[in-house]
C-alpha cells in the first residue's frame, strides 16, 4: 500500500529559516523586503495601437470554468473558494461570480476609467441563453457591452483549478491555478489586452526569495482561493492605463 508524504523539504526550509533570521536581525534585509517580487507565470498582450483607443466605462462578466475533475467529485477536497467539499459541486457557477468579484475590486481601485457595477453587468449577462462560451462570442460580449452602455467588456476564462491538498505548512500537492482574461472594445469587437496566469506554487527550497517577501505568502503553502487572488493582483496591474508601481 502506498502511502502519500507531505511535500516538504524539512532539511532545506530548516537551513533557509535560520539564514532568513540571521539577515533579517542583522538588519540587512531593511529596505530589501518591500522589493521582493515573486517571479510568476504571467503573460501579457497589448494591441499594437493600444494608445489611440478611449476608454471611460468598464464592465466585467462572470469568469467561464472548468469542468470539475472526476478524482476530486469522489474525494473531501474542500473547495476554498466557498468551503465546501467539491463532491458536492454541481459546477464552478459560484465560483466563477467569485472571481469577477476579486478583478472587480482590485481594478476599480487601480483604474483610470470607470468600473460599472457588478449586479448591472451580471443582471444582463444572467439573461442570456448558452452564455457559457462567452469568452469566444465576441458578438454576444458586444451585443451585452451596448445594453450596459460602456466602451469595454472584460471577460475571463478559469483553465484549470487543482485545490491543495494539505495544510498551510505541510501538503500532499500545491494548489495551481490558470486563468486568461481580455478586454474586448465594444464599438468593433477588437481585443486589445489579454492575459494569461499559469501557476503552480513552489516550494520554498525552489523560491527562497519567498521568505522576504513582504505577504503572508512567506511560509504558507496558499489555496487554490488564495493563489487565484494573487494571479488577480498581479494581472491587475498589467491593465491598461493602470500605473505602473
Amino acid at each position: 500500500m502506498s502511502v502519500h508524504r507531505p511535500y516538504v523539504p524539512i532539511f532545506r526550509i530548516v537551513f533557509l529559516l535560520i539564514l532568513s533570521m540571521v539577515f533579517l536581525s542583522c538588519g540587512a534585509g531593511k529596505g530589501i523586503v518591500e522589493d521582493v517580487h515573486l517571479q510568476r507565470d504571467l503573460q501579457v498582450w497589448y494591441a499594437p495601437d493600444l494608445q489611440k483607443i478611449r476608454i471611460k466605462q468598464v464592465a466585467i462578466l462572470p469568469f467561464v470554468m472548468p469542468e470539475i475533475r472526476q478524482g476530486d467529485k469522489e474525494s473531501d477536497v474542500i473547495c476554498s473558494f466557498c468551503g465546501h467539499p467539491l463532491r458536492e459541486h454541481k459546477d464552478f457557477s459560484i465560483e466563477g461570480g467569485l472571481l469577477a468579484e476579486y478583478l472587480y475590486k482590485d481594478l476599480k481601485k487601480s483604474a483610470p476609467y470607470e468600473v460599472i457595477p457588478l449586479d448591472q453587468a451580471f443582471s444582463i449577462f444572467h439573461l442570456q441563453k448558452g452564455a457559457k462560451d462567452i469568452y469566444n462570442d465576441i458578438q454576444l460580449i458586444m451585443e451585452l457591452g451596448k445594453k450596459l452602455g460602456v466602451d469595454a467588456v472584460v471577460v475571463g476564462e478559469v483553465l484549470r483549478i487543482h485545490e491543495r491538498v494539505g495544510g498551510n505548512y505541510s501538503i500532499v500537492s500545491p494548489a495551481s491555478v490558470a486563468f486568461r482574461l481580455k478586454m474586448i472594445q465594444v464599438q468593433d469587437g477588437m481585443e486589445f489586452y489579454k492575459v494569461l496566469y499559469d501557476e503552480t506554487q513552489k516550494p520554498l527550497s525552489e523560491e527562497p526569495q519567498r521568505l522576504f517577501h513582504w505577504s503572508k505568502i512567506r511560509f504558507r503553502w496558499l489555496t487554490a482561493d488564495q493563489l487565484t487572488r494573487a494571479g488577480i493582483h498581479e494581472s491587475v496591474m498589467t491593465f491598461p492605463g493602470v500605473p505602473v508601481r
